[in-house]
């Protein structure tokens, strides 16, 4: 499945339920393109504080036809330590390890998983592919490349590199580009597209199966300590969000 964010974002940065100030601007093309957005997906994505909200409402929401009867059907995937008996049908909760966790859902087949609101699940994903990156520049590119036995596994790492460059890059020019513009949608569309294709393609199908031929076991599992210890280290210094 392809993750999909789909967000209410105001053109002054405005990160919040929608339901107080959306209304006066969601016409027919708005609701056209939610309907469509639903019809290719499979499933939602949720936060905990999301989740207890849609699932209050939709179920008794009144005159929502086929677009409530597919929100009340379709699966849902909680992302929370603390919810512990889901009523909403389809709910499924998500704990432990949260990256590997949508690494699985998205390695399924199907259509989008949709990721609705969840501010700070949103956040949240996006701090670990900041770590991530930094990451492996910092520890798995250099060991790969260091026992790289082939000349197409280094180029895979010096792609590699080069493709987080181009991603870096792309993200500098969306932050100074007005929300509102086209050029912002498809500056986003180009940058996501960019990160299925080296997370997916290039590493995954590519990288990962040479380089567990390159190393021992032992190697490998020293190395996710080390790669472990330093996501534990950056997250501390991330900026949080309230």
């Amino acid at each position: 499945m392809r993750l999909v964010a789909t967000e209410y974002l105001s053109l002054d940065g405005v990160f919040e339920e929608p339901g107080q100030w959306s209304r006066p601007w969601f016409d027919a093309e708005a609701g056209q393109f939610k309907w469509a957005e639903l019809q290719s997906s499979d499933a939602l994505l949720l936060g905990r504080n999301t989740y207890e909200g849609f699932a209050a409402a939709w179920p008794t929401m009144p005159g929502t036809g086929e677009f409530g009867q597919k929100m009340n059907t379709m699966t849902k995937y909680v992302v929370s330590s603390t919810l512990q008996k889901p009523e909403w049908p389809g709910s499924k909760i998500i704990k432990g390890n949260l990256p590997e966790e949508i690494r699985k859902l998205k390695q399924a087949p199907g259509h989008d998983l949709l990721l609705s609101g969840s501010g700070q699940l949103f956040n949240a994903l996006i701090e670990e592919l900041t770590v991530h990156e930094k990451i492996e520049e910092q520890i798995f590119y250099p060991a790969v490349k260091e026992r790289a036995t082939s000349k197409q596994l280094e180029e895979l790492v010096t792609e590699s590199y080069e493709e987080h460059h181009f991603v870096d890059m792309v993200k500098a020019e969306i932050e100074n580009t007005p929300l509102d513009s086209e050029e912002w949608a498809a500056k986003f569309k180009v940058m996501m597209e960019n990160i299925e294709h080296h997370a997916f393609e290039e590493e995954e199908g590519k990288m990962f199966p040479k380089v567990r031929r390159a190393f021992k076991t032992d190697e490998l599992e020293d190395m996710g300590t080390r790669m472990q210890e330093l996501k534990e280290q950056l997250m501390d210094v991330l900026p949080t969000e309230a």
